[in-house]
């Protein structure tokens, strides 16, 4: 039996890179001012988780092909170091473009709002207790909680493995 005939590489879509485009248009949600300001923050919220799963689960799977000696080309005739290397150049714009959203326009407008987060240095004592007695008893007990997974919030992984907190936010009343 004859082996299929493939149509030409230029008709596939690459499933890694479809899904970065995927969080583009997450990002675009975000972006959006005629959407509510803590809508546009979840937005955010889940670009970035979705990039961290991105990461752990495709980008993994592709380094494993290159450890293991695969790298045959997909149907897009791309080799895993070819797409690897195009995953990152396409990553560093994003998470560059998120962490200018949240730091240009999502923290000026719910600042705005009289929302803030607060960094870990303007904490209170009771701040800093609250928080702590909240998190143990809370989120800490949570069945199956092992890591807070953020590529936007949280560089200092050690500190996250630790489940502590990381992250306060005041709210005004009006």
């Amino acid at each position: 039996m004859d082996a299929p005939v493939l149509p030409p590489a230029d008709k596939y879509i690459n499933r890694e890179l479809s899904l970065l485009e995927f969080n583009w248009r997450v990002l675009d949600q975000a972006r959006d001012p005629t959407v509510p300001i803590l809508e546009r923050l979840r937005f955010l919220c889940i670009s970035c988780t979705n990039l961290d799963e991105f990461f752990e689960i495709r980008v993994a799977s592709l380094k494993q092909r290159l450890e293991i000696g695969a790298p045959a080309p997909g149907p897009d005739k791309m080799t895993p170091q070819q797409l690897l290397d195009e995953i990152r150049h396409r990553a560093v714009i994003l998470v560059r473009e998120q962490y200018k959203l949240l730091n240009e326009t999502i923290l000026p407008t719910l600042a705005s709002e009289q929302i803030y987060f607060l960094q870990r240095a303007d904490w209170s004592d009771e701040q800093r207790k609250w928080l702590a007695d909240y998190f143990a008893e809370q989120v800490g007990k949570r069945k199956g909680l092992q890591t807070y997974k953020s590529t936007c919030w949280s560089r200092d992984r050690e500190r996250v493995a630790r489940r502590t907190p990381d992250t306060l936010l005041r709210f005004r009343r009006i």
